[in-house]
């Protein structure tokens, strides 16, 4: 009974210490299923939990308490399914690669205030997701060797696909005409994924920031018109990030116009939503892509560095961090 009153008494503080973390937390209870997934402690989290990662996956009630060993009665109080006031719960492993990938098995339910807690016998887990300046967190204290002091607090990031284009790309009407469209793209962000993908395997998008702007420029006849002049800004709750041996894509990435020259042919309202997609592939198999539509403003960009002309070029770079930070 005494180690029960112990361990309610220290989920209880870890709660407030990590509820007190200002905008970083929620009030309301975030899905079960944003917790899913990698996540690796970053350099502010304490110098326990560095080195490590946790790998968050669903679970059944029975699966989740036949891993807290000596721990199940905590967890039958927070998670147990017929206990009034734990519904509606989902049930998690958490493993960690302390110790041989140690597995702690928890829950989110009515009980624990969106966080999730998780426990093995000796160990205790508690975390609580965050949305911080588009990215998502994991935000809470490990506990691996038992002693209970509350000390070991992290900050977890999920793996991000970070990119860069550039691109300058000169587009030729039908042949012999006079009239061509000069295409220039610049910009960098990132996007967060749950975990790494399988070889040539997509994962969905989960947050992410950025911007690119991009200049569309009538050339020919008696005037040059600029077309589009537009910064978009990405706003990534959907789209899925691709890796394989030859080509990492980003695709039907969400974007909505954050800028816009009110001067230009084609109007452009500032927030008007669209996706992007970009490609970076090896030179053998294939080139660099890059794709942004937004209907609102008449703005369509398919342009690869395989159909570039001379003194055109497509560069796109996406690369996969695994830590996150």
């Amino acid at each position: 009974m005494r180690r029960l009153v112990l361990l309610a008494f220290v989920l209880a503080a870890t709660a407030l210490l990590v509820s007190g973390s200002g905008s970083a937390a929620r009030s309301a209870a975030p899905a079960a299923d944003l917790y899913l997934g990698q996540w690796t402690p970053d350099t502010t989290s304490n110098a326990a939990t560095q080195g490590h990662t946790f790998t968050l996956q669903s679970s059944d009630e029975s699966g989740a308490r036949a891993l807290t060993g000596n721990s199940s009665g905590a967890f039958d109080d927070y998670c147990k399914s017929i206990y009034p006031g734990v519904q509606p719960v989902a049930y998690f492993i958490v493993t960690t690669s302390w110790n041989n990938a140690t597995q702690l098995g928890g829950c989110q339910s009515g009980k624990t205030g969106g966080h999730v807690y998780a426990w093995t016998s000796t160990q205790i887990w508690f975390a609580h997701y965050a949305l911080i300046k588009g990215l998502p967190k994991l935000i809470g204290v490990w506990e691996p060797t038992g002693n209970r002091n509350v000390s070991d607090k992290f900050t977890a990031d999920h793996p991000a696909a970070r990119f860069l284009t550039k691109v300058k790309y000169t587009s030729v009407g039908k042949k012999g005409g006079r009239i061509a469209e000069l295409i220039t793209a610049a910009g960098t962000g990132e996007v967060a994924v749950p975990e790494k993908p399988g070889n040539c395997d997509s994962t969905d998008v989960l947050g992410g920031f950025g911007a690119i702007t991009v200049k569309v420029v009538k050339v020919g006849g008696p005037k040059l018109v600029e077309l589009n002049d537009v910064t978009v800004k990405l706003v990534p709750s959907a789209g899925e990030y691709e890796d394989c041996d030859t080509q990492e894509l980003l695709k039907a990435i969400p974007v909505v116009v954050k800028t816009a020259d009110s001067s230009e042919e084609d109007a452009c309202p500032v927030g008007s939503a669209g996706s992007l997609y970009l490609s970076d592939r090896t030179s053998k198999y294939g080139s660099d892509g890059f794709a942004l539509e937004v209907a609102k403003c008449h703005l369509a960009v398919n342009v690869q560095q395989a159909k570039a002309k001379k003194g055109s070029h497509v560069a796109v770079a996406v690369t996969l961090d695994e830590k996150g930070y």
